[in-house]
């Protein structure tokens, strides 16, 4: 873990309400460090991190500042406006200068030591196949489903050009997927 006295960063406030909306929905209310947010900060990249033990959400921003690794909080709002977001990490807060407004948050009394495990399980080679696929209709399908109590849904896939299927159980949902041409 990269030392926090005055860890400086600096990105778009478009980005850190994208991170946020991609981060928010993984939640482990069990485990107290995975609540927060693993920022990776190196080459002008700002690669930001969340588990719940079952799923690993990332998000890729640019940014500018120090280079390091440091955690925070998930932000339930990130006020839109125009101006860049400085955060400034300290060794017992963390301010977000949102440019208008400043948000002060404490920091936790204890590190997390799982920033190396993270990169661990994403794939490095080449995909085999990829295939591209609107997602509002995966949307969708999920959040008919998720009034439910089902905890499970499959993916079948049948070939590289025919649909795929999202089932659970007895129900289902048949998705195209998006052909790119490469002429």
């Amino acid at each position: 873990m990269t030392d926090t006295k005055d860890f400086k960063i600096t990105l778009s406030n478009a980005d850190l309400r994208h991170i946020m909306t991609v981060l928010k929905p993984v939640v482990d209310p069990s485990a107290v460090h995975l609540q927060w947010v693993v920022l990776k900060c190196h080459n002008g990249r700002l690669r930001a991190y969340r588990t719940d033990r079952s799923r690993l959400h990332v998000a890729e921003v640019p940014y500018s500042g120090d280079e390091g690794d440091v955690t925070m909080p998930v932000l339930d709002k990130v006020p839109k406006n125009p101006y860049d977001v400085s955060i400034t990490f300290g060794t017992t807060i963390i301010t977000l200068d949102y440019g208008e407004t400043q948000e002060i948050i404490r920091r936790p009394a204890m590190e997390f030591e799982v920033m190396s495990s993270l990169d661990a399980v994403i794939p490095s080679q080449t995909p085999e196949l990829t295939i591209s696929m609107d997602v509002k209709f995966i949307a969708d399908f999920a959040a008919a489903l998720s009034k439910g109590k089902i905890k499970r849904m499959d993916l079948e896939y049948y070939g590289e050009k025919k649909p795929f299927v999202l089932r659970v159980g007895d129900t289902f949902a048949v998705i195209c997927p998006i052909l790119k041409h490469n002429n």
